[in-house]
This record gives C-alpha cells, structure tokens and sequence, in this order.
C-alpha cells in the first residue's frame, strides 16, 4: 500500500511541476490575458445567436455593429 501512495505522490508532484512550468508566462503577465478582447467576441458570437435564434435568419449583417 505504501509504494502505491508514494508512486501516486511522485506522479501527481510530476504533473503538478509541469503544470506550473507550461503556465509560468501567465504568472509573468497575469494582465496579458487579452481580457479586453473577450467583451467584444462575445457579443459578436451573441448577435449571431440573436439573428439565427430569435429571428430565424442567417447573419449577414449586423444592425447593432
């Protein structure tokens, strides 16, 4: 039971250090998100909703952009 418990420990260490390593530069620029960008994709994903949902037509324009 123990080298079950200490082989699960080393792995999940292994994954652990590797998830920090891959995620590093974003805890460099925690504000370089491109969180600015998210306000404007959803609403053009949200005036595609609009049109296909509420009206029934394809979005070819847009009368709010």
């Amino acid at each position: 039971m123990e080298q079950f418990s200490r082989r699960a420990l080393s792995v999940s260490a292994l994954y652990g250090l590797l998830s920090i390593l891959f995620c590093l530069p974003l805890f460099a620029r925690p504000f370089g998100l491109g969180a600015a960008d998210w306000d404007r994709q959803l609403f053009y994903f949200g005036e595609v909703l609009k049109n296909v949902v509420e009206y029934g037509q394809a979005p070819f324009w847009s009368p709010w952009h």
